[in-house]
């Protein structure tokens, strides 16, 4: 917990985050239109650290199929203005703003709390730390640097399941964690090797959070983008 100023700020860490799948959005839609494209979330997304395009694409595709199932679709840079919310997306190499938290130094990404109910306006995620994280993965006893294709891949879904974890704070407008699914405390390495629904999946409470938050929204089928 931090004091800034005369508000406090909570921050929001986790171990390594979740997943989803692409949502193109329509500006201005007409009210049926914009019902079956769900509840739509701009993201700004400011990147200073080097990274390819291939690796945002997956980071993007990442935290769209996640939250799919659950009718939230995603506006990437201004990809629509027809939008609920907007938060800004900063990636970069630095971890000077991570917060001072018990899981601080295993956190790929993080956002902070104005308040128990009140989540900031910008997600930040560090490529320092997600590099750490496919650093512990093993193949064949190998290190992912010894096959970069797959070392791009694993730093995408590193960073976009971080992000994803961190857009459910925000959407639920809850620093709460549970004990499975997209919004467990912790992620393991091997995590990244694979991608099971209910590993990313909202429990009950969290759902009907997130409809009473946003309203009903139609769900449709994540699908798996990467082939697995």
């Amino acid at each position: 917990m931090v004091k800034k100023g005369s508000s406090w700020r909570w921050a929001i860490a986790l171990g390594l985050v979740a997943a989803l799948s692409g949502a193109g959005l329509v500006a201005a839609a007409p009210d049926v239109l914009r019902a079956a494209l769900g509840y739509r979330v701009a993201i700004d997304l400011v990147v200073t650290s080097q990274l390819s395009p291939r690796v945002l694409a997956l980071l993007k595709s990442e935290v769209d199929r996640i939250w799919a199932p659950y009718g939230i679709a995603f506006a990437w840079n201004g990809a629509g203005e027809d939008v609920e919310e907007r938060r800004r997306l900063a990636i970069a190499d630095s971890e000077t703003d991570r917060p001072q938290a018990s899981a601080a130094h295993t956190a790929l990404a993080w956002i902070w709390f104005e308040s128990l109910t009140r989540p900031g306006h910008e997600i930040q995620a560090s490529v320092d730390a997600a590099r750490r994280l496919v650093g512990a993965v093993k193949l064949g006893g190998r290190s992912p640097k010894a096959f970069p294709g797959i070392e791009e891949t694993l730093l995408g879904r590193a960073l976009g399941r971080s992000v994803a974890h961190e857009v459910g704070h925000f959407l639920l407008a809850s620093p709460h964690h549970s004990d499975a699914g997209l919004m467990r405390v912790l992620f393991l390495p091997d995590d990244l090797l694979r991608f099971d629904e209910d590993d990313y999946a909202l429990n009950p409470a969290e759902q009907r959070s997130l409809t009473t938050r946003t309203g009903p929204r139609p769900t449709s089928g994540s699908g798996d983008p990467l082939g697995n």
